[in-house]
């Protein structure tokens, strides 16, 4: 379980790492707890990192979203000496959440991202509170009572806010 010192840790490390590989630069959209944790919306622990996408710059100063999957070699290589170094788990930093499709994003969450830089090798896009509350609206729905209803209150949306991201998570495939 890490907090946001350790998650911070974690990944400064990972970004050290990546640096002293001479690996290309990567951008990753994070969501999730450690998003949570990390931007201040919550004071809780996280067992993992989510990826929802790569952020490539396509053009200067304009972001896309493209999978996750797979992840770069040299990014997946650091990460396994990060949790080798760190004891963390071999799947302390996934792409879980990379089934959903940058096309199906609620509207002007990349826009919306607050990147942090890390290193000149690795820029984290953490999403926005706004876009936490749709996919967590989305995972509630899915799992029902639990974390992600408590991330949710935690988050605080405003009726107006809940209601949209319910209506988008109608529009998501759901599980059985």
């Amino acid at each position: 379980m890490y907090n946001r010192k350790e998650l911070t840790d974690a990944l400064t490390l990972l970004a050290k790492k990546l640096e002293s590989a001479r690996a290309e630069p990567i951008g990753i959209f994070v969501c999730g707890g450690s998003a949570m944790i990390m931007e201040g919306f919550v004071d809780r622990v996280t067992r993992d990192v989510d990826i929802l996408a790569l952020a490539v710059e396509k053009t200067p100063g304009r972001l896309e979203a493209q999978s996750a999957e797979p992840l770069p070699g040299a990014f997946q290589k650091a990460a396994a000496e990060v949790s080798s170094d760190l004891g963390l788990p071999e799947k302390w930093i996934n792409t879980g959440p990379a089934l959903l499709k940058p096309e199906d994003y609620p509207e002007g969450c990349i826009e919306r991202a607050h990147k942090r830089v890390f290193s000149t090798a690795l820029a984290i896009y953490f999403l926005d509170r706004l876009d936490l509350i749709y996919l967590k609206v989305h995972a509630a729905a899915d799992t029902g009572p639990g974390k992600h209803v408590n991330d949710l209150l935690a988050l605080k949306p405003a009726e107006g806010e809940i209601e949209a991201a319910a209506k988008w998570a109608l529009t998501q495939d759901v599980s059985a």
